[in-house]
């Protein structure tokens, strides 16, 4: 890729690498890439031609060693049509039979008699409808929306890609340090944890006892002395955050998605850039810290198509990854003028989350949504968007000598962020009345008006390391109120350093449920209510729900369904706490199979 970066044979070669190597999202990703390129040098011969367009046209001349117009664009027609025959099977295998419709359609307009499309069209036909039945058979009374939801995006797991530098995987002790240099907390810290055997108690392991460049593996955080119940442990807050309503609408602070409202936010201490653009926020704090970091990356950029396109549940995505990718780039050594330029994945931001891998004597069993449209052709837009050549080799100039390295931007690259976003987002309903959203914004999949709920993801850079445990010891509360019935939800800290938080931004508050030694781990729970959330006059008629038992001992229903939402993370042997141990060894939880 460093010789012909610009010619479309070498992306249709690695799609089909990667097919054969079973990465079939990678593959889809550069039989897209391949397309572009194509596009692109398809127009070298009309009035839309681009740079791009003379690049294309000339690598492909190169290669063929002419300069014949009509055998250069027949060749970027032979390679069209496998392009799309390869980016159609990938998506096919994703499981994104929707999304792979949509493509075939394109494709037999340039194509319309080629078999292996119009096959490749019936077979997405037909998994697309026994999709769409089964998703109407299991949830009968569902809405469209959520059966559009859940009937159109593809299915994949979440692997490593081997052929990835090691290194990009590893979280050094001097990554823990700077980890705990930054941890606002007075009585605990980040720590790599033993886990040891289920339903014994996690231990931390002391960093000078590993190796300077070792990776210290799985993370928890410890309490370093006693901790009383309801004591403060940690106050968290992010400016990697994104929600369902666009910047423009000046209700929620660029940076921290603090509520622009009175009585927490007055209209005087609302700022807006000199730049122009069409954003507020909450205070000064806010606005020095966006100027000089993630904004100054996208400034003067129209990014309000990531809030319209009408994609899935999952639309996220795009958002968070424009979010991180410009804290990354804002960053010297990791900006994209940087030579060369360190990977993003090394970046303290992105260094400190891990994917939900499979260990490597299991196997996953639980998927992913992944869609065309958010894991392949959005961040690819934003890239473009940012000024960042995802083609061309980066130069580098070493003692007078200019070596051409690969470029960074790849599939595999992009995949692996959005793996880390989504294993540590943590999402949240902003209960705000009044809120507005312009109805050029309402997604055309949900074309009706109603109420507006804003849907905040935020990915914070300190409570991403607790683990969970369904006996947990720290209870966490976002800033969902408006503080409008009971301000007390948005108090945090304690002493000199309480505070009240803004109703409607990133910041998490986490305190003791119990007393809790020193040492001990501190965990939360990923999944609400871990017994299964029954009422008080549920537990009063049945004593055991309490302890997610029926009455005689059988797991109950609910109890089931958490233990059945921790796959997401988990085995099927659970989170390894002494309430899942308990429910494995008596056989109260069936084995789960992948099929």
């Amino acid at each position: 890729m460093t010789i012909a970066p610009h010619d479309p044979f070498i992306y249709i070669d690695l799609a089909n690498l990667d097919s054969t190597l079973a990465f079939k999202d990678t593959s889809s990703h550069y039989a897209y890439r391949a397309l572009i390129l194509i596009k692109a040098g398809l127009q070298t011969v009309t009035p839309q031609q681009s740079e791009l367009s003379r690049l294309v046209y000339t690598a492909v001349a190169t290669r063929l060693y002419t300069s014949s117009t009509v055998i250069i664009i027949d060749e970027l027609q032979s390679m069209c049509l496998r392009a799309y025959r390869c980016l159609v099977q990938g998506l096919m295998h994703c499981a994104a039979f929707w999304d792979g419709l949509t493509v075939v359609k394109l494709g037999l307009e340039d194509f319309p008699n080629d078999f292996e499309l119009l096959d490749l069209q019936s077979l997405l036909l037909e998994s697309f409808q026994n999709r769409h039945e089964e998703t109407v058979e299991d949830a009968k009374n569902a809405s469209v929306v959520n059966i559009i939801a859940s009937s159109r995006p593809g299915l994949i797991y979440q692997k490593k890609y081997p052929w990835m530098a090691p290194k990009l995987f590893v979280r050094t002790p001097r990554l823990v340090r700077q980890v705990n240099s930054t941890f606002n907390s007075l009585n605990a810290e980040v720590r790599p944890v033993d886990f040891g055997s289920p339903g014994i108690a996690s231990k931390s392991k002391s960093l000078s006892d590993l190796p300077k460049n070792a990776d210290v593996g799985p993370l928890g955080i410890f309490a370093t002395r006693d901790i009383e119940e309801g004591e403060s442990v940690l106050v968290d807050k992010s400016y990697a955050c994104v929600s369902n309503i666009p910047p423009s609408t000046g209700q929620f602070c660029d940076a921290c998605h603090a509520h622009l409202a009175p009585p927490f936010v007055q209209p005087i201490q609302i700022c807006r850039p000199s730049c122009g653009c069409n954003i507020s926020f909450c205070s000064k704090g806010c606005h020095d810290l966006a100027i000089g970091s993630y904004h100054k990356i996208q400034c003067g950029i129209d990014f309000s198509w990531l809030y319209n396109t009408g994609m899935s549940q999952s639309e996220w995505d795009p958002r968070m990854f424009l979010r991180v990718i410009c804290i990354v780039l804002s960053t010297p050594g990791w900006s994209k003028d940087s030579s060369p330029q360190k990977n993003p994945l090394q970046h303290p931001l992105l260094a400190r989350l891990t994917a939900n891998y499979a260990s490597d004597d299991e196997q996953a069993i639980h998927s992913q949504n992944w869609c065309y449209q958010e894991n392949i052709v959005a961040p690819t837009r934003i890239l473009c968007d940012l000024g960042i050549n995802i083609f061309s080799p980066v130069k580098k100039i070493h003692e007078g000598k200019t070596k051409f390295l690969a470029n960074i931007w790849t599939p595999e690259l992009i995949q692996t962020m959005y793996w880390r976003m989504l294993n540590n987002a943590n999402s949240s309903s902003i209960d705000i009345p009044g809120l507005q959203l312009d109805e050029s914004f309402r997604s055309i999949r949900t074309p009706q008006s109603g109420p507006v709920i804003s849907h905040l993801i935020v990915v914070s850079p300190s409570y991403s390391f607790f683990n969970h445990s369904c006996r947990k010891n720290v209870i966490w509360r976002g800033t969902c109120s408006n503080g409008a019935e009971d301000i007390s939800a948005l108090v945090a800290g304690d002493g000199p350093n309480q505070e009240v938080l803004k109703p409607g931004s990133s910041s998490v508050s986490c305190r003791a449920m119990r007393d809790i030694k020193a040492g001990e781990e501190l965990t939360i729970s990923y999944v609400g209510d871990c017994m299964g959330g029954y009422s008080p006059e549920e537990i009063e008629k049945q004593p055991k729900l309490a302890m997610g038992q029926l009455a005689d001992g059988a797991i109950s229903h609910k109890r089931m369904a958490v233990r059945m939402s921790l796959t997401k993370w988990f085995s099927d042997a659970g989170c390894g706490c002494g309430q899942c141990a308990e429910e494995n060894d008596s056989g109260r939880m069936p084995k789960m199979v992948r099929v």
